[in-house]
């Protein structure tokens, strides 16, 4: 019996990177700031640690994570990603040469 590969692997997840970018009111002739998509891509996701606390009488929460996509030069720290109805701030990049991806450090939530 021939063996199944999961042809998935790792990057398994739709998500869609977002630039932060500068779009001028027609209005009012103000600028605002305007999250644009870069791109759809192929990522694996793994939470590194998720804390629920009060801050101001409200209850909130933060998850960190890490994801993988494959290495591009177009996403930054300014960059945010999109996945599952929740947007992710990129807090760092690492570079993974031998594999020719990126690891992308991210969270979700507030941060104190």
């Amino acid at each position: 019996m021939a063996k199944r590969v999961n042809k998935l692997g790792r990057l398994r997840y739709r998500v869609t990177l977002q630039k932060l970018t500068k779009t001028r009111n027609n209005e009012s002739g103000d600028f605002e700031d305007t999250w644009v998509d870069i791109d759809t891509v192929w990522a694996s996701f793994d939470a590194l640690s998720a804390k629920e606390y009060i801050q101001s009488s409200a209850e909130t929460s933060e998850l960190v994570g890490q994801m993988e996509i494959h290495k591009r030069s177009d996403v930054d720290t300014e960059c945010r990603v999109l996945w599952d109805g929740n947007a992710y701030e990129i807090s760092g990049i690492l570079p993974i040469p031998e594999r020719g991806r990126l690891r992308l450090m991210v969270n979700q939530g507030v941060r104190v």
